[in-house]
């Protein structure tokens, strides 16, 4: 009597195909042959292959399966981990270059207060705030006093200085952190980093 061979069915083979591809996709991920980007990026899709592995422990060998997906757990488990040196390099970002000035700083006389600033805001003696003849609107700039080492952070808001060899005019809050004498100038230290440009309202 002639034997016949059983070929599987469309379904058997697609669940074949799919165990099959997870196998590989694994295989791949735990030899570091798939970049780091694509486990993070690409989560979905592995998880549905491990459910599509899942789906054909029916017709396959269980320990084929658990082998799938143990490894795709594993790379899965540690998609974030911060082992891959390249994706670390991508990572990173250079430390933004900090601008260093030194000369005479002084303070807002009172008659400021309450008046419109360069950049339009209301001047407020009471708020750390500063003028400074160039540097962006916005800008957080840290001064420090070289006569006695005390330190303020400031916002620039306002053009200024224009007497002298000055080279920023804080608001009295801010002179009052520095414990600059009244009335008086002060040698400073101003540190800042780059800021995106906004337009300067007193220049259009």
């Amino acid at each position: 009597m002639p034997t016949h061979t059983v070929l599987p069915n469309a379904s058997t083979w697609q669940r074949f195909v799919d165990l099959l591809d997870a196998l590989i996709t694994a295989v791949k991920l735990a030899l570091g042959l798939v970049p780091m980007r694509y486990r993070i990026n690409n989560r979905a899709d592995l998880h549905r292959k491990i459910r599509r592995a899942i789906a054909a422990a029916g017709l396959f060998q269980w320990p084929l399966c658990i082998l799938c997906i143990s490894l795709l757990g594993f790379v899965l488990a540690s998609g974030c981990s911060p082992t891959n040196t390249e994706n670390n390099s991508v990572a990173k970002t250079p430390a933004q270059p900090v601008k260093k000035e030194v000369g005479a700083a002084s303070c807002y006389g009172p008659g400021f207060h309450g008046k419109e600033t360069a950049n339009g805001e209301t001047f407020d003696q009471k708020e750390l705030t500063a003028a400074h003849p160039t540097l962006p609107m916005d800008t957080k700039a840290k001064i420090t006093n070289l006569e006695n080492g005390k330190k303020v952070e400031v916002r620039i808001n306002d053009r200024g200085p224009f007497i002298g060899n000055r080279v920023i005019d804080l608001s009295k809050a801010a002179a009052k952190k520095l414990d600059m004498q009244k009335d008086g100038t002060t040698e400073v230290k101003i540190e800042t980093k780059a800021v995106k440009t906004k337009p300067d309202p007193k220049t259009k």
